[in-house]
């Protein structure tokens, strides 16, 4: 017998199978070398993960091409935020944009700017009024939920006139181009932020790491909780990095083909106005307005498929959706051209 619900006191929970296209996570699952650490280490739990901190921050180095002492691992992008909203006196983010930025400095009760992009998901024109030197920018690039790459010469003028930049790269191995390391290495005003939740496939691990000046990472690492994030995540990137380290660049040539099979799918539904082409592992498409966006996340959910509204992310009319196999883009196409009325 088959159980699609159950209830627990008053709530139901649905126990189907669901396609997860809301939350952009590896088509192709964890990284074996990964999996593999994770299962060595399990017997030293019982011991605190400071000399495997220190090993995970060397081989992140040795990734990237800078000094251990340039590089700060974290609990993901959230810890991240929350260590750069304390450090500088003021923040700055875009809208859209990811609004865990956002999230993180009302948590806080730090100060927070917003800056509304341009109808073409540029940024805007800030001078020295909108934008003074020594404030920090916190800026997704490629943008969550757009998509789309900032212009590198607009982010450039801002740096050279001494606005200092929080580069979340989360998506950057999707990406043609991704400056920070490059900036970072010219000694520009920039922390580059590196996700290995969705390039590492270890979304489930939460763990990160900020790349920068050496003294501003001292001051940020100051203000960590001791031996974040814990054993197992540790070691599980060790695993990754060392024995699978072409993982990113075989993940995004597997995503390619099928992230251009979405957008084309998506450009057939009638309810979709336009359809983004993107350089990350995720595809948004706008509506002609909130309730028609919230009918395709409620047509999508009835045929066992998440999709999330872009809302939250500062586009009420759009919904942004995580690239899939081949069939499963082709019938979310078909559920969405079917179950919603334009």
């Amino acid at each position: 017998m088959s159980v699609d619900r159950v209830v627990a006191g008053e709530v139901a929970v649905d126990l189907r199978p669901c396609l997860r296209g809301d939350r952009n996570e590896s088509l192709l699952g964890p990284p074996e070398g990964a999996v593999a650490a994770i299962r060595r280490a399990a017997r030293s739990l019982h011991r605190y993960p400071v000399e495997t901190l220190e090993r995970a921050t060397a081989a992140i180095a040795a990734t990237y091409g800078v000094r251990p002492g340039q590089v700060l691992v974290t609990t993901g992008v959230d810890e991240a935020t929350d260590l750069c909203l304390l450090h500088f006196d003021r923040c700055h983010a875009t809208t859209p944009g990811f609004d865990g930025y956002v999230a993180r400095a009302d948590a806080l009760r730090r100060p927070m700017t917003l800056h509304e992009l341009t109808p073409g998901f540029a940024l805007p024109r800030l001078g020295e009024r909108d934008l003074p030197a020594g404030e920090l920018l916190m800026l997704a690039s490629p943008n969550n939920p757009t998509g789309i790459t900032f212009d590198a010469e607009t982010l450039e003028t801002l740096l050279a006139r001494g606005v200092w930049i929080m580069l979340d790269e989360t998506y950057g191995d999707f990406s043609e181009d991704a400056p920070g390391l490059r900036w970072l290495s010219e000694g520009r005003n920039v922390v580059v932020f590196r996700s290995f939740s969705k390039s590492f496939g270890l979304a489930g691990l939460r763990i990160g790491a900020l790349i920068g000046d050496p003294t501003i990472l001292a001051d940020l690492a100051a203000r960590k909780a001791f031996c974040t994030p814990g054993a197992l995540a540790l070691e599980a990137l060790v695993g990754a990095l060392s024995e699978d380290p072409d993982y990113p660049a075989r993940l995004a040539a597997y995503t390619r083909p099928r992230r251009a099979n979405l957008v084309a799918a998506l450009r057939r539904v009638p309810c979709f106005t336009k359809v983004l082409d993107t350089e990350t592992n995720f595809v948004l498409a706008l509506t002609d307005g909130p309730a028609q966006a919230q009918a395709c996340v409620a047509a999508a959910a009835t045929a066992g498929h998440a999709i999330k509204p872009a809302a939250d992310l500062g586009l009420p009319g759009a919904v942004r959706i995580t690239v899939r196999e081949f069939d499963d883009n082709e019938l979310l196409a078909a559920v969405l051209t079917n179950g919603v009325t334009t």
